[in-house]
């Protein structure tokens, strides 16, 4: 047995469909405007926290290379020892918070770059 649906629909119809359509249409691509701007608001904010963890850990390679330099001229000069201590410490410090900081950027960054799901 075969059924045939026929469905006859006039101009008037056919224009209110077609108008809830256009309508559909035109909130899925706000929908979609709205999405986008904010992966690209998102993307600008990783962007700029990885800038600035970069400037950090530069920042801080290059306060102790600045330590570690004026300790090796202050020794060369004859300061003892015991009164570039609290300078060596210092530089130890600042080398473990670097490797801190590079270590918990890796951490959160996979094997692309890319910062994973959350």
């Amino acid at each position: 047995m075969e059924v045939h649906l026929v469905i006859h629909l006039d101009g008037s119809e056919i224009k209110a469909i077609d108008q809830k359509l256009s309508t559909l249409i035109r909130k899925v691509e706000t929908m979609s405007d709205a999405l986008q701007s904010r992966i690209d608001a998102l993307t600008a904010e990783v962007e700029e926290g990885q800038t600035v963890v970069q400037s950090a850990v530069t920042l801080i390679g290059g306060i102790k290379q600045q330590i570690a330099d004026a300790v090796a001229a202050a020794q060369s000069a004859g300061v003892p020892q015991e009164s570039l201590a609290a300078l060596d410490a210092l530089v130890t410090r600042l080398d473990t918070e670097n490797k801190a900081l590079a270590e918990a950027v890796a951490a959160n960054t996979d094997a692309s770059g890319e910062q994973p799901a959350a």
